[in-house]
């Protein structure tokens, strides 16, 4: 059993259809047979992007949804470094013309990839999806289980339904109640890291000329100097959205001509010149992140048996990384693997796989936003700052290095491994590309004094 047919949600309920007989998810929102924002998902309009690792990962997940996707307009961008405009802590990195590695990204809207998979789910024989808000598990005191869950009356003044199940899924998302349950059922909870990074941001789809740009992925993000950010994609309807950020709890624009003029400063004029002729599509949407958390359920000395968290419900990621739908899709291989081990408590082997993948996204992010975003970490080592300044060097070597730029673009997109941390050769690539611009810079400054110093 699932509580919530989020993306989440929908990924459990494939895993588990492997391994139980009769598997339900339930959803207190009504699901629309075709891609569309839903009410229970309000970050759902804002821009979402599925990383190059996440894609691969749902592809094996659900066989046959990328081809889908591409069918369905979505783009897919194949070793095309053109494409893509990246801009990190106020350095816009550069991959030259053509990546040494294969990379292929896809480009699907936050609505259009859900409902892909969850026509897929619907289309299993043993799943079922019913619209029913679940009021809480059952625990039994006596053998220290979730038993099921009980559903909200359909008609007032009636006693909760209760629905029997050996697994119960907590795929609620950030709003997640488990700590709360623990708490009543006398388990300590779980202990919690958290980012506290204050993000605002506002959200509009426009309609631009084909043709103008050759990017589908536009991304300028927030620095030191500058709370402010943006990014925009080319979704399969053949809209872009834009969206404009701020972090530290600054406020973004939030009008579109107000957007247009925060692009204008932060993108190159060939962009600029494209949006000039774009047309707003409906109307924008607001939303706020304030913090990131993760509930570390691997620190727990004691779990009840018969349900587990998933999802949001264990780690909600800065959303201007665009990593959580990725991170998400890792949660469901570890489901997979937590179950095909024999022998062990799936909550307890569940909760290890995925502070282990956990971990090291969770860790770069962190340090990025205490570094670069004005962030407060909590707890935040004290060797964070000087990770953040080492690599804000890196990132500048990045900008006219296209080895560096591929290296950053495929552990961004956490294709060659989730630590983000550079190795001897890509460390030393970055200190001899940096002493190379400091000599050089030190040369012009001594041929500059020379000049002046031999006038008459």
């Amino acid at each position: 059993m699932v509580i919530g047919a989020s993306i989440a949600g929908l990924s459990a309920a494939k895993v588990l259809s492997d391994f139980y007989t009769q598997v339900t998810v339930f959803e207190r929102d009504e699901l629309p047979g075709e891609p569309a924002s839903r009410a229970a998902v309000p970050q759902d309009r804002h821009l979402h992007m599925l990383m190059a690792r996440g894609a691969n990962e749902f592809e094996s997940l659900f066989p046959g949804l990328l081809n889908d996707m591409v069918a369905a307009g979505v783009p897919m961008l194949e070793n095309r470094p053109d494409c893509i405009h990246l801009g990190a802590a106020g350095h816009v990195l550069g991959t030259g013309h053509t990546l040494r590695d294969e990379f292929t990204a896809y480009v699907p809207s936050r609505p259009h990839l859900e409902w892909q998979l969850r026509r897929r789910v619907l289309e299993l024989a043993n799943v079922e999806i019913v619209q029913r808000p679940v009021a809480e598990p059952r625990f039994e005191p006596a053998t220290q289980r979730v038993t099921g869950v009980l559903l909200d009356p359909e008609t007032p003044g009636q006693d909760p339904e209760f629905v029997p199940a050996d697994l119960v899924v907590d795929a609620a998302g950030r709003g997640t109640r488990l700590p709360v349950w623990l708490t009543q059922w006398g388990y300590q909870r779980a202990p919690e890291t958290t980012v506290d990074i204050g993000i605002n941001y506002a959200t509009h789809r426009f309609r631009m000329p084909e043709g103008l740009i050759q990017e589908k992925v536009v991304v300028a993000g927030a620095s030191h100097d500058q709370p402010l950010g943006l990014g925009m994609l080319y979704y399969e309807d053949r809209t872009w959205v834009l969206t404009t950020f701020g972090v530290g709890h600054t406020k973004p624009p939030r009008t579109f001509p107000d957007m247009l003029g925060l692009a204008k400063e932060m993108l190159p004029d060939h962009f600029n010149a494209a949006l000039a002729q774009s047309e707003p599509v409906g109307d924008p949407s607001y939303h706020a992140f304030p913090v990131s958390r993760w509930r570390r359920y691997h620190k727990v000395e004691r779990f009840p048996g018969g349900i587990i968290p998933f999802g949001d419900a264990v780690a909600s990621f800065n959303p201007t990384f665009g990593q959580g739908m990725t991170m998400t899709s890792l949660q469901a291989r570890n489901l997979r693997q937590a179950l095909q081990t024999p022998d062990v408590d799936l909550a307890t082997e569940l909760s290890r796989l995925t502070a282990k993948t956990t971990f090291p996204v969770w860790m770069m992010n962190a340090i990025g936003d205490v570094t670069f975003h004005h962030a407060v970490a909590d707890p935040e080592p004290r060797w964070y700052r000087a990770a953040g300044g080492l690599f804000d060097q890196f990132l500048g070597a990045a900008e006219t290095n296209p080895v560096l730029g591929e290296w950053f673009l495929r552990r961004f997109s956490l294709l060659d491994s989730l630590y983000m941390v550079p190795t001897p050769s890509i460390l030393g690539r970055t200190i001899a590309h940096n002493m190379r611009l400091w000599v050089g810079e030190k040369r012009e400054r001594r041929l500059a004094r020379r000049a002046v110093t031999s006038r008459p």
